[in-house]
């Protein structure tokens, strides 16, 4: 896989990175204005399906667009980059349990509420919405950061380099996100968003393939992120979700600061565990293939 990358100079790795988040950045804008100016106009009763439309619409832009420069640009396969379809069980077991685990956490010391008004229509018109949007951002995002980034990256600088530089890089994209800024909430933000970075990096270098770090950050995104479970302090949050837990307002460490509780040290130790599985996964892979 990584043999057929060729090794760049430093200045031709720089340009083929930004060229690359150029192109993620152009297709978003493309597909949201696209998908956004139909929903505007759709019907009300329908809207909700042009919003989910939205999420794959960009998904597909995106994703295009990065195949097409891949192909053309690079003369290069997806799959160079370790862009494939091949799941692991342990990936998906992680991804599956991260969530759950971080949710029953708070679950355990916070109070779960139900959003007023859920019908059996707007439930699945939510899953839906959820469901696009996690796609949409879980893929690209890792087939930008995880797949031609850390690629072209070790490729120049060597994989320690390769998984740190753009997990950093990836945290510091998340800055804007941010409620408000103080000091000790962007440094909790720099951190757990570089450690959530190295983790989705360990996963996709472990396993062989972006799939398997794509599919715990949609899993992430759908039940934390989305509009399905938001996790708050009686402060408040973002968006409407159908489900809410809150949370004391203090401490710090459990709230996450100014970003939320995914920025918190208790997601920072989920976060930590998932290196480790990859870690001992990837391990063992490397001693059966050495046997064989």
């Amino acid at each position: 896989m990584k043999g057929s990358i060729p090794r760049l100079s430093t200045a031709g790795t720089c340009r083929h990175i930004v060229l690359y988040l150029l192109l993620y950045i152009a297709g978003a804008l493309v597909g949201s204005t696209v998908f956004g100016l139909l929903a505007g106009a759709a019907p009300a009763s329908v809207k909700w399906l042009f919003d989910a439309l939205e999420g794959l619409g960009v998904l597909a832009i995106s994703g295009l667009l990065l195949w097409a420069y891949t192909a053309r640009a690079l003369r290069l396969r997806l799959r160079d980059f370790g862009i494939t379809a091949a799941l692991k069980g342990w990936a998906v077991v992680c991804a599956a349990a991260l969530p759950l685990a971080v949710a029953g956490v708070y679950l355990a010391i916070g109070r779960l509420s139900v959003a007023d008004g859920l019908t059996g229509r707007a439930v699945a018109e939510r899953v839906s919405i959820s469901a696009a949007f996690a796609l949409e951002s879980g893929i690209l995002e890792e087939m930008l950061f995880r797949g031609f980034i850390l690629r072209l990256a070790e490729q120049r600088w060597g994989k320690t380099a390769a998984i740190l530089a753009p997990s950093l890089l990836f945290a510091c994209l998340h800055l804007p996100g941010m409620s408000s800024f103080s000091v000790p909430g962007v440094l909790m933000l720099l951190v757990s968003g570089t450690l959530v970075g190295v983790m989705f990096s360990l996963v996709a270098d472990r396993s062989g393939s972006v799939s398997n770090s794509a599919i715990v950050h949609v899993l992430w995104n759908f039940a934390l992120v989305m509009s399905i479970l938001h996790i708050n302090t009686p402060q408040g949050g973002y968006g409407t979700p159908m489900l809410t837990i809150t949370i004391p307002a203090e401490p710090l460490w459990l709230t996450g600061g100014d970003f939320g509780v995914e920025a918190s040290v208790v997601s920072m130790i989920g976060y930590a565990v998932v290196c480790l599985v990859a870690l001992a996964a990837g391990k063992g892979r490397k001693t059966a293939a050495d046997r064989g």
